[in-house]
């Protein structure tokens, strides 16, 4: 450990290595201890544009991702200004319940620059927030055949409010409506009992009123048959990560337990198959799909 690390005049505004930060927190610093601009450390490291490890680390330690400094400025807003190319980093704040909400300046039309040089990165933001606000509007409708005539910021404005000018939604059309068509088919995919696919996408725990393993897998392999042939192509991913490897793993035990039950285990494929110690290292390697695919070959 350098001198540097061990510095006890070190501030969590300054840390630029995950060591640091540990340190200063076993030392009883406070993860959103606010500088003299109410920026918390995290705005601070965003704004720093350090390490992306040193951002996680961060939040995994508790740090507020809905803070607001002196300028009503939150995390999301550094991390867009600063790192608009670092689509994991924004990402990652995203899933962690970080949003773009305004307050700042009428003036500042931070996401102009950005739509206009990556616009990927707005297209994120778009995404995310479609995730959180869409299910409200019920009643949404796209109505295509009268594009021309279309208020695109009207229309999007109350599920997408991102600081942009009018203008830039229709701009956004396309992929707006993109949006909009996957979360009204999700809406019409049901999946058990009133859980439907755009419900299991936005809840935060989807799982927690489903009775069974049994019953979860089910969910599971009716939801992988609606991905199939590209019809989600913005949102599979997040349906996929809200499946989780929690619950597979789960699903996995109890079928090593009722075949164990049934059958036994008699050959050596069948002894490492049934280790439930070795599958959990196993399936850390394998993908969303992959796990699945691996539940399917265990015989019910």
């Amino acid at each position: 450990m350098s001198c540097q690390e061990c510095d006890p005049a070190l501030s969590i505004h300054d840390v630029s290595t995950v060591i640091q930060l540990r340190q200063l927190l076993k030392n009883g610093t406070d993860v959103n201890q606010l500088n003299a601009y109410d920026e918390t450390p995290l705005m601070s490291a965003l704004r720093r544009e350090v390490d992306p490890r040193l951002i996680q680390e961060l939040v995994y330690q508790g740090a507020d991702v809905h803070a607001k400094n002196l300028w009503e400025e939150a995390p999301l807003y550094f991390a867009v200004a600063k790192r608009a190319r670092d689509s994991e980093t924004i990402k990652f704040l995203l899933e962690h319940g970080a949003d773009i909400a305004g307050g700042k300046v009428d003036s500042d039309r931070l996401l102009e620059g950005t739509l206009r040089n990556n616009r990927e990165c707005v297209e994120l933001l778009i995404k995310y927030k479609f995730k959180r606000n869409f299910p409200k509007f019920q009643n949404f409708k796209i109505n295509i055949l009268y594009r021309n005539k279309r208020d695109f910021y009207r229309q999007y404005k109350r599920i997408v409010e991102l600081d942009l000018k009018p203008s830039c939604y229709l701009v956004l059309s396309n992929y707006l409506d993109s949006c909009a068509s996957e979360f009204l088919q999700m809406r019409s995919v049901y999946l058990y009992g009133s859980l439907t696919l755009e419900k299991f996408l936005t809840l935060q725990n989807p799982f927690e009123t489903i009775p069974d393993h049994h019953t979860m897998f089910k969910i599971i392999i009716k939801i992988f048959k609606e991905l199939a042939g590209d019809k989600y192509p913005i949102y599979e991913d997040l349906i996929k990560n809200q499946i989780g490897n929690k619950e597979l793993l789960g699903i996995l035990e109890t079928k090593i337990a009722q075949f164990c039950f049934k059958f036994g285990i008699s050959t050596q494929s069948e002894k490492i198959l049934m280790n439930m110690d070795l599958m959990h290292i196993i399936t850390q390697y394998l993908t969303t799909y992959e796990f699945v695919m691996l539940l399917i070959a265990y015989p019910d």
